[in-house]
């Protein structure tokens, strides 16, 4: 009886690191997803991070709109400096799985040397990760 308790906690304890691994590759490629869109977005190039936005984004906003919005809000910070992460915060479904994920940076700009940004992605249908919000701020929430 020992050895099967034994065997269930093994297999028990398995079974959850690898569902805590799958969950960090989840959250490891909506960071990269991200990241790659947020360099779109500091390159000016913000007809690409349109095209590589959410489903949903795009349905809301023209890709004309966006750049000139983009354009618009990034003028005001100017060149950017630098990045870094400060948190990510995981919406997961009723599955289980990762539905979305929220990654907080901290960024420097010309214009603006402490700039908080908050970056949503969302694991769409066909299983690529995609920006789906964006918000900064120069103020600490």
């Amino acid at each position: 009886m020992k050895l099967l308790t034994s065997t269930i906690l093994s297999v028990s304890l398995l079974s959850g690191s690898m569902a805590f691994a799958q969950g960090d590759k989840e959250i490891a490629n909506a960071r990269a997803a991200t990241e790659h869109w947020m360099k779109l977005m500091d390159t000016e190039e913000y007809a690409a991070a349109w095209s590589n936005s959410s489903e949903g984004l795009r349905k809301e906003m023209s890709k004309f709109t966006w750049s000139v919005v983009g354009n618009g809000k990034h003028l005001a910070l100017g060149d950017f400096k630098s990045r870094a992460f400060k948190s990510a915060n995981i919406k997961q479904a009723a599955s289980g799985k990762t539905e979305s994920v929220s990654f907080e940076y901290v960024s420097v700009y010309t214009k603006k040397p402490t700039v908080y940004e908050s970056i949503t992605a969302i694991h769409e249908a066909d299983g690529v990760w995609r920006v789906t919000g964006y918000n900064f701020s120069d103020e600490k929430k």
